[in-house]
């Protein structure tokens, strides 16, 4: 993490108490740049090519404080890790839209929700036993 405090005390007058605070909680971070766009959920994505580093110019504020990566849709996934340089709404002009393609859903591995096989099947393994004799009869 590059942290300078001039830096910090700079990104904090660009973005307002409020929005420092909620990227404190949320990045660890204070950074201000050109907002790009947002997400259906309520992710904002942002550049700043001037003074952040050669990698880190591209990130996204998530809506909630319990963010889970799995939660970028997959075109703005894309752009975040330099796929594709074009936003997801450059794209939606640029590319003929399929009925096919399922909205995103984030991914539910760990949690409540997530897929939980059972077995239908008798089992093929008998279970043992062990019966107990008294000692010393």
């Amino acid at each position: 993490m590059s942290f300078s405090i001039t830096r910090h005390v700079t990104n904090i007058l660009k973005v307002g108490p409020r929005m420092a605070w909620h990227q404190m909680m949320t990045l660890g971070e204070v950074k201000a740049g050109t907002l790009i766009g947002t997400d259906a959920a309520g992710n904002q994505y942002y550049e700043n090519t001037k003074t952040e580093l050669w990698v880190r110019e591209r990130w996204v504020v998530p809506a909630k404080r319990n963010f889970d990566p799995s939660e970028i849709p997959a075109e703005w996934h894309m752009w975040i890790h330099r796929t594709d340089s074009r936003t997801p709404q450059e794209l939606k002009a640029q590319l003929p839209q399929s009925q096919w393609i399922a909205p995103h859903t984030a991914n539910t591995s760990g949690t409540a929700a997530s897929f939980k096989p059972y077995n239908t099947t008798e089992p093929k393994v008998e279970e043992w036993a062990p019966k107990v004799a008294r000692r010393g009869a």
